[in-house]
């Protein structure tokens, strides 16, 4: 029987993700709550068995699982907007397709927060990293000054990496989100524009216990595996800072010039991991003040013979 006041809905977004989804839903299912919660799959017509393996959840989670039926591919953000339109719970939580949630009391810990703090809008934790290439792991890896959130717009504008696979937050905050017009606007991500609209409704509060693991895997839209990707979804990222800068003037020290050096340095330093030393020497330039990290790595980026030596090496040691 489906439910009729599920406390959270989770948002699960799949796209070509037949190897892990299984391992998603299985975590999320995992989750031990004193309180109903459901599962809204938005699987955005992916080309491998992606779309079998939802049906067939869904039908064995008949009360707990809405899959969206299928479509032709809406792409990120329509998807997004779709299954937030199904969502009836009083928080939502999000967790893509190849993500999971290593803590099974992750939504518990995060509900009872939520309702003994009404002036948090979003709370989200520490995470561990899997490295697919690798087969390894990095655990709790959000730096300690990540755990005090005062002045959060500052610091997402700056570069805060706020974890969307441990996010939950309120529903009501949707009435100030329009996700058609952050299509319309070319935004490659739905976190980063949300997060920061927001934060002008209430804090963002951070509790410091790992629940969640972030998969990086090359390809993904934050994972890069080419330089042109990455400086697309860079300048759009940057884009997104200076749009909210320039429509909240007075909300925050952070000016539009700071954005551009900082993705000019990103960008660079994308570059040379990349080995794409073209684009490097493109960005380097537009840099004034280097790092001094930066500064050896614009001389291997000059001298053409060191840069393929470093080529070399990085591709013998990977």
């Amino acid at each position: 029987m489906e439910q009729n006041n599920p406390k959270v809905s989770v948002v699960v977004l799949v796209y070509n993700q037949e190897r892990t989804i299984t391992r998603t839903f299985d975590h999320i299912l995992n989750q031990k709550t004193s309180f109903d919660y459901e599962i809204i799959v938005g699987e955005d017509c992916s080309i491998d068995n992606s779309r079998l393996i939802c049906e067939e959840y869904a039908e064995l989670y008949k009360d707990k699982i809405k899959l969206l039926p299928q479509a032709p591919n809406k792409g990120l953000l329509i998807n997004y907007r779709d299954c937030l339109a199904k969502c009836t719970g009083e928080y939502i939580a999000v967790c893509a397709g190849d993500d999971w949630w290593h803590n099974s009391k992750k939504l518990q810990i995060q509900v009872e927060f939520m309702d003994a703090h009404p002036e948090s809008v979003l709370v989200f934790t520490n995470y561990d990293i899997f490295h697919a290439a690798y087969n390894k792991y990095s655990h709790s890896v959000l730096p300690a000054e990540s755990l005090n959130t005062r002045g959060i717009i500052d610091k997402l504008l700056r570069g805060f990496f706020l974890p969307t696979l441990t996010i939950l937050y309120r529903r009501r905050l949707l009435q100030y989100i329009d996700l058609n017009e952050f299509k319309k606007r070319g935004y490659q991500a739905e976190d980063l524009p949300m997060f920061l609209e927001f934060a002008l409704h209430g804090s963002l509060d951070c509790i410091n216990v790992s629940t969640s693991t972030y998969t990086a895997m090359a390809g993904s839209l934050s994972h890069f595996d080419n330089t042109q990707k990455m400086e697309r979804f860079m300048l759009n990222m940057r884009d997104i800072k200076i749009n909210f800068i320039e429509t909240h003037p007075d909300i925050t020290s952070v000016l539009p010039q700071e954005i551009i050096v900082l993705y000019n340095r990103l960008i660079f330093n994308a570059s040379f991991a990349l080995l794409d030393r073209g684009k490097a020497l493109q960005y380097v330039k537009m840099i004034s003040v280097l790092y001094p990290i930066e500064r050896k790595k614009k001389m291997v980026c000059k001298i053409r013979p060191l840069f393929g030596l470093y080529c070399l090496l990085k591709k013998f040691f990977k």
